[in-house]
């Protein structure tokens, strides 16, 4: 058997089919599964699981991918196999009326839990990696718009997930949304519903990982914490950002306003000068706290120690 099952939803147009035509021709390619629902719908991720017979499956996630390298899937399962990955994605170019550019990503990471992280338009998984996510932290919930997104953060608990930091792939310039619009959805009244359900996913994710906080906690680390110092604190998780790091803090610095507030610079152990950029930056502006835990699970003993004051 082939090691790939490729899925996408039901779509149509010149593009769309000469990506197909490629994947079927590389000779990787098992099935091709078209689904009419969404790929977030818990039904459709279902339907795959009990489908997907193929040791990997991958997701297009759009219908205007034109593949520019026909060794595009050897690469990505290449990638997967020596990494034991669980979840494979790379970089892409955009083709406009101005012609092609290529649109790099960011690297996955602990902390990359945003449910519009940027995967591109492609992305690939391990079956045995999904399955056995779902066995280990249990099935997705009943949700119709979150249940990639709970797949991406279980199989990430256990398993890498790679950028290939190359282009592999095209996708066509569309009507979409402007990216103005995309970045401020999450506070458009009519996506509630799907806010709502991120947040029953990505709670669920903290408790799994042991990071969830309890609201009594809270409560009261805030009611036995004595007097606060300044009237709010703007916290910034950071690893390896040393080209823009800077330009982050002074932005949260530069924020007009009528009361007090500290900025607050969690660095989760970076290896790439953004330790020096901040710890310069701090040594001049008291204003500045630039925090390195001890590890990982740090979100706890922040609280205990008043670091949000």
């Amino acid at each position: 058997m082939r090691p790939v099952t490729v899925i996408a939803t039901c779509q149509k147009g010149q593009i769309f089919e000469k990506s197909q035509r490629i994947l079927k021709g590389s000779g990787l390619v098992e099935d091709v599964m078209t689904v009419s629902a969404p790929l977030t719908s818990i039904e459709t991720l279902n339907q795959i699981s009990d489908e997907v017979k193929t040791d990997f499956f991958l997701f297009l996630l759009r219908d205007n991918i034109d593949l520019i390298k026909e060794s595009a899937l050897e690469r990505v399962l290449e990638e997967a196999k020596a990494k034991k990955a669980g979840i494979v994605y790379s970089d892409y170019r955009e083709e406009g009326k101005e012609g092609k550019k290529l649109h790099p990503l960011i690297d996955y990471q602990p902390g990359s839990v945003r449910d519009d992280f940027d995967f591109g338009a492609m992305m690939l998984f391990s079956t045995e990696a999904v399955r056995s996510a779902i066995k280990k932290y249990g099935a997705t919930p009943p949700v119709k718009y979150a249940g990639l997104y709970d797949i991406r953060l279980k199989v990430s608990i256990d398993n890498p997930v790679c950028h290939i930091n190359e282009p592999l792939y095209s996708v066509v310039e569309s009507s979409e949304d402007s990216a103005g619009e995309r970045h401020f959805a999450y506070v458009d009244p009519k996506n509630a519903d799907v806010q709502g359900q991120m947040e029953i996913v990505f709670t669920g994710y903290l408790k799994k990982i042991g990071a969830y906080i309890p609201p009594e906690y809270l409560r009261k680390a805030f009611e036995t914490g004595g007097q606060f110092p300044v009237e709010a604190s703007v916290v910034i998780p950071v690893r390896n950002r040393a080209g823009t790091i800077s330009n982050a803090v002074k932005s949260a610095l530069s924020q007009k306003t009528n009361f007090s507030f500290n900025v607050i610079v969690v660095d989760n152990h970076s290896e790439d000068g953004t330790t020096a950029v901040l710890s310069a930056m701090a040594g001049n502006c008291p204003q500045l706290f630039h925090i390195i835990p001890e590890n990982r699970s740090w979100n706890r003993r922040m609280l205990e120690r008043g670091a949000l004051q």
